[in-house]
């Protein structure tokens, strides 16, 4: 479960410079950041899950990242890193949406007689 804390902090990162990337064709605004953001950390919930085969280092990887996205979020204005508009909104909340179904995922991969 050591490895969630690393996991969370390296999605957090990525995830915060990912979620404003907007693919612009023909007129239509695509949020590809946003998609991929929340791809990255599902793909390294799932990642950490599969290896740990419990869905605690998910769940602790997934409240982390939500706890510090948030913690980015509510800076003083003019230094957030995540806006409260639609793209900083899916991001805060896309996050626990991710967790929970990742969580359900990985259920799959408990060790047999695990509790968790």
């Amino acid at each position: 479960m050591t490895v969630a804390v690393p996991a969370a902090l390296f999605c957090v990162a990525a995830g915060t410079m990912l979620h404003r990337l907007v693919l612009s064709l023909a007129g239509l605004n695509l949020p590809l950041g946003l998609f991929g953001a929340l791809v990255l950390i599902g793909a390294v919930q799932v990642l950490v899950g599969a290896w740990s085969r419990s869905m605690a280092a998910v769940a602790v990887l997934g409240g982390l990242s939500y706890a510090a996205t948030g913690w980015l979020a509510m800076a003083p204005p003019g230094q957030r890193l995540i806006l409260g508009d639609f793209h900083g909104n899916a991001w805060v909340f896309g996050i626990a949406v991710v967790t929970l179904l990742v969580m359900v995922w990985v259920r799959r991969f408990r060790r047999p007689g695990a509790r968790t």
